[in-house]
């Protein structure tokens, strides 16, 4: 999973970078509903359960909630990337695309939490007896 999550990052990256320098082979962006605030929204959603689910042993405690540890990480990532377009010429800044970022991350990461707690059907198989 952590290969994944790199290989993730990397897709990130490359799209911002391809947003900047070669704006023309990001134009599949221009069909997708809500663009750019979509993209960030299942990117940075993404992106956090595949990171989180890379490193599930570590968790950090946050009074009685214990976060995965990777979710900070995404969140000081998905940050960074929105203000590096302060100083890139053909970017800007924008609070909506920091926020949609921020949405997905809760979002993505509240439904990985969901169904990891679900019970599993093989949970109530027992391999000798059948069902218990």
């Amino acid at each position: 999973m952590r290969a994944v999550a790199v290989w993730m990052a990397l897709f990130v990256a490359a799209n911002v970078i391809l947003a900047y320098y070669a704006p023309e082979l990001t134009v599949y962006v221009n069909q997708i509903p809500g663009r750019d605030k979509t993209g960030h929204f299942v990117l940075m959603g993404v992106f956090a359960v595949l990171v989180a689910s890379s490193i599930p042993d570590h968790r950090l405690r946050l009074g009685s909630l214990a976060v995965p540890a990777g979710i900070p990480l995404v969140l000081v990532a998905a940050t960074l990337e929105e203000l590096s377009q302060i100083w890139l010429e053909y970017r800007r800044f924008s609070y909506t695309d920091l926020l949609s970022s921020y949405a997905g991350i809760l979002v993505f990461t509240a439904l990985a939490w969901a169904f990891a707690a679900r019970p599993s059907r093989s949970a109530e198989v027992d391999p000798v007896r059948g069902r218990t």
